[in-house]
Parts: structure tokens; sequence; C-alpha cells
């Protein structure tokens, strides 16, 4: 099945034959700047011009946390997000 989102956002999908283990989520965004974190959590962006930015990070347990990141002249920027315990389910 093929179908267009046109609107940027989180689409959830579920088993509807009672496999309540079986989920999906597609993010779609609308920026060019979205990445995928690997298995420790760590991301990278390339060729991200100096700024200052909001970074939207969505968990699909814990939910969105957004904070504004500088990127300086060398072209980089330490960032950490963290949820709190009470974040979880």
């Amino acid at each position: 099945m093929t179908k267009r989102l046109d609107r940027p956002g989180v689409v959830r999908i579920d088993c509807d034959v009672l496999h309540t283990w079986m989920s999906a989520a597609i993010v779609a965004a609308d920026t060019p700047y979205a990445v995928v974190t690997d298995e420790r959590g760590r991301f990278s962006f390339d060729a991200m011009p100096i700024g200052t930015y909001e970074l939207e990070v969505w968990h699909e347990r814990l939910g969105t946390r957004r904070q504004q990141v500088r990127v300086s002249a060398a072209g980089s920027a330490n960032i950490e997000v963290l949820y709190s315990d009470k974040t979880i389910r």
C-alpha cells in the first residue's frame, strides 16, 4: 500500500487483528534536517548552517522534547536531551 502524507506529524500504525505487540510509527518531518538515532541514542546532522535552531526530539513512549540549539562557526554543537523517570508510563 502506498499513501501520501500531506502534513508533518506522527502516524501510528497498529495491527487490527489483536496483535497488540505489533505497531509502528511514521514521522513525517517538514524539514530537510531530520535523522533517526542509532542504537545508543546518538545522532548527527551533516552540513548544518551556522545559526540557532529549535530541536524537536520524539520518542514513541516518552513523548516530545524541544530545545534551542546554537550551531557555532565550527559547525558543531553538543546536545543532550534528557527525559525524567516521571515521563515513563
